[in-house]
């Protein structure tokens, strides 16, 4: 009995909590060795979160921002492990110029699960241009750059590099030239 009552108490605590529910929730849909029902469900979970994700570009390309954020947001519900859903999630809230730490956490998520996409570096960027970071956002679009020389919001809102550095050496440059002058005999 004693056994018994202590796995009803641990059964109620992680039902209990919305955080170790989910957790819990993924742990079964995840597992290997899980049965059909399992499988099924996560199958059905990654159909939902692509037609959220499809939705939500759609309404993206209509400047629906706000509804997108909504269907990312499901998108990651349905299937947390898709950085995708994160970054464009967080790039979303960017354009609402809204919940820019959340937008933030989920750019930077992205980046954690998948570090070479360059709209993952660029999207965040973006997030930290909205919150008028400038310095931080541009060495985001830079890494973007990196992935990507020709990537579109990169280029839009970077505003360092090397254009920028040459332009600031060659001011400089001519305030020393005299030092590279050979002298006069």
């Amino acid at each position: 009995n004693r056994e018994r009552f202590k796995v009803i108490n641990e059964a109620y605590g992680i039902l209990s909590d919305s955080g170790k529910r989910a957790t819990y929730d993924e742990s079964l849909r995840q597992s290997k060795g899980g049965t059909k029902d399992a499988v099924a469900i996560q199958e059905k979970d990654r159909r939902s979160a692509m037609l959220s994700f499809t939705q939500a570009k759609e309404a993206m390309r209509n400047g629906r921002f706000d509804k997108a954020a909504l269907l990312f947001k499901a998108a990651i519900k349905y299937d947390p492990m898709n950085p995708a859903y994160h970054s464009w999630y967080g790039f979303c809230l960017g354009m609402l110029n809204t919940r820019l730490h959340e937008a933030r956490d989920a750019c930077l998520k992205a980046i954690e699960m998948e570090f070479y996409n360059a709209d993952y570096h660029a999207n965040l960027g973006f997030v930290y241009h909205q919150a008028g970071l400038t310095s931080t956002a541009n060495e985001c679009f830079e890494e973007a750059l990196k992935w990507d020389p020709e990537h579109p919001v990169a280029t839009k809102y970077y505003t360092g590099g090397k254009a920028k550095q040459a332009e600031n050496q060659g001011n400089v440059g001519g305030l020393f030239s005299f030092l590279k002058r050979p002298k006069e005999a």
